[in-house]
């Protein structure tokens, strides 16, 4: 019973599926920051590239038509402002990385001995994080684990840092999301092979 305490669940936005908090992403949407699992941030993130590769063609398509147009430039310039605006397209922006926040595993004693250090009881922290003494216990005894919400409210009220920020390789996840697909698609054309020559 008090393992099921030690890991808090949140749900996708996206899909609705409940995941460990250790395990979800954050994604801004529209301005707006979105808790998803694994499963869609993946798909997030193969769209996002997908969109980035669409405007890049669509620029580099557009620089040609003004070349086109402009037939008394020199070679030399229009090879040199083509590839100015081919780098400028280059879809390296925020999609490159994606920022993951976890919570220290020793948010515990981090807590606690910051509270103290204040000569603040558990009632007093409570009061202040306005949340039940109850929960404050349980996250200083390790059996319930604070939401980044959460954790941001007690960072500011005690001066201490318990949230990990965590630098996650876009491309990366994207080439194992790929490669993943590909290899499922290889054994599918071989199921339906064997199939075809057993029917024989």
């Amino acid at each position: 019973m008090m393992m099921s305490l030690s890991r808090k669940s949140v749900y996708c936005e996206i899909c609705g599926r409940e995941i460990p908090e250790i395990s979800a992403f954050k994604i801004f949407v529209e301005g707006s920051m979105v808790i998803v699992c694994p499963t869609c941030y993946a798909k997030y993130v193969a769209k996002r590239k997908e969109e980035s590769v669409n405007i890049r063609s669509k620029m580099i398509s557009s620089t040609k038509v003004s070349n086109r147009s402009q037939g008394q430039r020199s070679l030399s310039n229009t090879s040199a402002a083509r590839s100015s605006l081919q780098r400028r397209a280059s879809p390296n922006m925020s999609l490159k990385n994606v920022e993951r926040y976890e919570i220290d595993p020793s948010y515990p004693e981090i807590i606690r001995k910051a509270r103290e250090a204040k000569n603040m009881t558990t009632k007093d922290l409570a009061l202040r994080l306005r949340e039940s003494e109850n929960i404050i216990k349980r996250i200083e005894a390790g059996r319930l684990t604070p939401s980044i919400e959460l954790a941001r409210k007690i960072e500011e009220v005690l001066g201490v840092k318990i949230i990990v920020t965590r630098v996650e390789d876009i491309d990366r996840e994207v080439r194992i999301s790929k490669e993943s697909s590909e290899k499922d698609l290889m054994l599918g054309d071989l199921i339906t092979v064997k199939r075809k020559n057993i029917d024989k």
